[in-house]
């Protein structure tokens, strides 16, 4: 078997035929893995870090909007992984940022990162993880029940960024804060039932509900009765 999915699909959004947004949900035990790194999708676009080619920049971008992960490579004779392979990527992920309780294993067999959603972010964060290790076994294993992962296919250089919004907290999205460029294109993704104010405009968003983010100035209240996820994606 190439590739084993045990989760389930809780909503697909396709954005102006721009990007496709998935949210998956799961329980403990549920995994999504891969057996053979030839067989990965879009192995054809993949870009080898710079400083070492058993790197990879990776093709998914994927938030915890709920629960725990453990993201998981399994290391075998025919990777051809070496001990300095894996010092590298457990440098690189030391180094980042991250907006979870993290835990960071490795051996000469296996590295793995486990992710506890806590919601402490009160900023917009970049997304942990930019890279992987080259080998034929990976795995994103969910291990507490009704853990939900927001899914992107990223091939076109989209950027993301996430914040937690706590229960009827509101706050104010500075689009040129996060957006650089003029005249980007830029969505709001929200992980519950949320009010966005746009100068006059309020809007309604149901759970998982997505807004093109026209406006340099949005409030986003989250209107639920528990903390959330808001992710912004942008080019």
């Amino acid at each position: 078997m190439v590739l084993k999915f045990t989760t389930s699909v809780a909503k697909v959004v396709n954005l102006d035929n721009n990007i496709q947004v998935t949210v998956l949900t799961g329980n403990n035990k549920d995994v999504i893995e891969r057996t053979r790194f030839e067989e990965m999708a879009h192995f054809d676009k993949i870009v080898y870090h710079p400083k070492n080619n058993k790197l990879y920049e990776r093709t998914n971008s994927y938030v915890l909007l709920n629960g725990t992960i453990k993201v998981q490579f399994d290391l075998e004779a025919d990777d051809n992984i070496t001990d300095n392979d894996v010092d590298f990527l457990n440098e690189s992920m030391q180094l980042e940022t991250t907006y979870t309780d993290t835990i960071i294993e490795t051996s000469p067999t296996q590295i793995s990162a486990t992710y506890k959603e806590l919601h402490k972010s009160n900023g917009w964060d970049i997304l942990p993880l930019a890279y992987e290790i080259k080998c034929n076994k990976s795995s994103v294993n969910f291990l507490e029940d009704n853990t939900e992962l927001f899914c992107l296919v990223n091939l076109d250089m989209w950027e993301v960024r996430t914040i937690s919004i706590q229960a009827n907290e509101e706050i104010t999205l500075n689009k040129p804060e996060i957006v650089q460029e003029q005249g980007a294109t830029c969505y709001l993704f929200v992980a519950e039932t949320s009010q966005i104010t746009s100068g006059e405009v309020v809007k309604d968003l149901p759970k998982y509900g997505t807004i093109k983010v026209k406006s340099n100035t949005v409030k986003i209240k989250n209107t639920s009765n528990k903390p959330m996820k808001a992710i912004v994606v942008y080019k």
